[in-house]
């Protein structure tokens, strides 16, 4: 708690450059904590980002390449296999809501998404349940 207050403080009043100077030059027992959470937060944010990225590249090439048997569509994505299997057969089963409750729940749990990518989802979803 205390090293993100320390943070929250230290970047209100100058920029995050005048901040990691600062922290360079300052001896205080929350240095370590406070950039190794700031690192921590960074990497959980671009491994979501990236994740986010793949299921949306499957929703895309699912619906541009129907056909395309699981392997295919998991080299392409980069998604495992197991991943790919489970989505094909809810996509199977043309049930809209089944698959929307798969992508949220399963594949995007946790991840937030803008109102833009809520919008894009459902009409992904929309579409590949429609085929």
């Amino acid at each position: 708690m205390l090293s993100v207050i320390t943070y929250i403080l230290g970047v209100a009043e100058r920029s995050p450059k005048q901040f990691l100077k600062r922290l360079e030059n300052t001896e205080f027992t929350t240095k370590p904590n406070v950039m190794s959470t700031l690192e921590q937060l960074l990497e959980m944010g671009r491994e979501e980002g990236l994740y986010k990225n793949h299921i949306f590249n499957l929703l895309k090439t699912a619906l541009r390449f129907p056909n395309w048997p699981a392997t295919e569509l998991s080299d392409f994505t980069e998604l495992d296999l197991e991943t790919i299997s489970t989505f094909l057969s809810v996509k199977l089963q043309g049930n809209e809501t089944a698959l929307q409750k798969y992508v949220h729940e399963d594949l995007l749990a946790g991840i937030p998404l803008s109102a833009g990518e809520e919008e894009k989802l459902s009409r992904f979803i929309e579409q590949l349940t429609a085929v």
